[in-house]
């Protein structure tokens, strides 16, 4: 089996066969092409398990012939190898016919599938939706999931976190992150009365580049901090008065 999953899920049935019947198994380019009635009446109509792939086949290209085809006719016969139900008289079990969706035909375990192609323009006629499977279906959800989910983190991360930046010589605080994240711009939600001259060389640097900071309040302690450290590092003024 074939599919996006690491771990695939196998529907299966255990079935006790019973002289006179007659199994197909098929791919999906066959059952999505081919109703189950009139897949039952080929099966049905044609004794021989080699033209009844062999039909199917044909019906299934006709129809659109839009993924690989693959029919396996099996017939229950008694120990003698004879058929006694009103299907025929034969001591062929199963036969096998396939087509790829290209054209080409694929080796066969007994007869080789039709050529016989509808027109390119009846062939693109179909949607999408007959050849729609769960599993494509559930990539499909998935890839939608992971784009809201990636979404939902860029609009979060744009307008819930704040940095401490510049504008000219003021430091101000802005929503957003430094320089923005894809659409989204930083906007500026607060100025400050500290200049950017007056910010100790060792913060200079990293006031420019964008101080990032989880919450507003985060953002006000640093510059708070900020304006306490330029305070500190102020020469102290002496007045002396003489007489």
């Amino acid at each position: 089996a074939l599919g996006i999953d690491g771990q695939v899920l196998v529907d299966s049935w255990e079935i006790t066969p019973v002289v006179g019947d007659r199994y197909l198994l098929c791919s999906d380019g066959l059952f999505n092409e081919v109703d189950d009635s009139r897949i039952a009446a080929v099966l049905r109509r044609l004794a021989d398990p080699t033209e009844a792939a062999r039909e199917l086949v044909r019906l299934a290209n006709e129809a659109g012939g839009r993924d690989n085809i693959t029919c396996v006719v099996v017939d229950v016969l008694d120990d003698t190898g004879r058929d006694p139900s009103p299907i025929g008289d034969s001591r062929i079990t199963s036969h096998l016919a396939g087509s790829e969706p290209d054209g080409g035909i694929r080796p066969t375990a007994t007869a080789p599938a039709s050529t016989e192609r509808p027109p390119v323009a009846d062939r693109l006629r179909s949607s999408l939706g007959s050849t729609m499977t769960w599993r494509v279906g559930l990539f499909i959800g998935s890839m939608v999931v992971l784009a809201l989910f990636v979404l939902g983190f860029v609009w979060w991360t744009g307008n819930r976190t704040y940095y401490v930046g510049t504008d000219g010589e003021q430091v101000v605080i802005y929503r957003g992150r430094p320089g923005g994240l894809l659409w989204i711009e930083p906007e500026q939600v607060e100025s400050t009365d500290v200049r950017l001259d007056e910010v100790p060389g060792a913060r200079r640097t990293e006031v420019t580049d964008g101080v990032q900071e989880p919450s507003l309040s985060a953002a006000r302690t640093y510059v708070r901090n900020l304006r306490e450290q330029i305070d500190q590092t102020r020469p102290s003024t002496t007045t002396t008065t003489t007489g």
